[in-house]
């Protein structure tokens, strides 16, 4: 597995490399300490399962620098790290499809555990993200908007189930195959479930059927 891990702060830079070591020890981790350095690190082509990404390192806009990372790779999963919880960011996690958001001011088991769903293929989201809301025009609360699909009339696309089984599992970071092991399914079954649930939830991937699903 290949890791880059970019953050300016060396400190911390080495804390997130001790602690994938711990979670992946077969990782092989680069560091990178800005934008261009890490910008080029992608764009050479180098094949990096993951980018551990401090959002401080953007240049312009978050959305446009993850679009940018993305054309360059296109399977590669993006991590935003940011000092503390902005609901900005997390919207741009949204709208660019990254792969989770963690932030730096974490307790480390807290931050080992996110690396370690990250690394198995789960989606991992700070609990802030479920507190965010915003007033509607009645005074009741409900979570900001997600960029992205519109979404489906939900009076028609009630989630089975099964699907909802799947869909709690997601909000815990699972990959396909540990829901598979936790549902006694296989796995290729497990992918039709999950594909059912984006398709209802009106989401591009697992990230926004994550965040779509505290509007349900």
């Amino acid at each position: 597995m290949h890791i880059v891990v970019a953050d300016s702060q060396p400190i911390f830079r080495q804390a997130l490399c001790d602690l994938l070591h711990r979670v992946a020890d077969d990782a092989v981790i680069v560091e990178t300490s800005d934008w261009n350095e890490t910008a080029q690190r992608v764009a050479n082509g180098d094949a990096a399962d993951f980018l551990l990404f401090d959002t401080a390192l953007a240049e312009g806009p978050l959305i446009d620098a993850c679009a940018r990372l993305h054309r360059a790779q296109p399977n590669l999963r993006i991590v935003l790290l940011s000092a503390r919880f902005e609901s900005g960011i997390y919207r741009a996690f949204a709208a660019t499809g990254a792969a989770s958001y963690i932030t730096k001011t974490s307790a480390p088991n807290l931050i080992a555990s996110a690396l370690r769903v990250v690394v198995n293929g789960g989606i991992y989201l700070p609990a802030e993200v479920l507190e965010v809301t915003r007033p509607r025009s009645d005074g009741a609360e409900v979570p900001p908007h997600v960029p992205g699909p519109a979404p489906m009339d939900r009076s028609r696309s009630a989630l089975s189930p099964r699907q909802q089984e799947v869909l709690s599992l997601l909000r815990q970071g699972r990959s396909n195959k540990e829901i598979a092991e936790a549902l006694g399914l296989a796995e290729g079954t497990v992918k039709v479930h999950v594909n059912g649930v984006l398709r209802k939830l009106g989401a591009r991937n697992r990230a926004q059927a994550v965040l779509r699903a505290s509007e349900l």
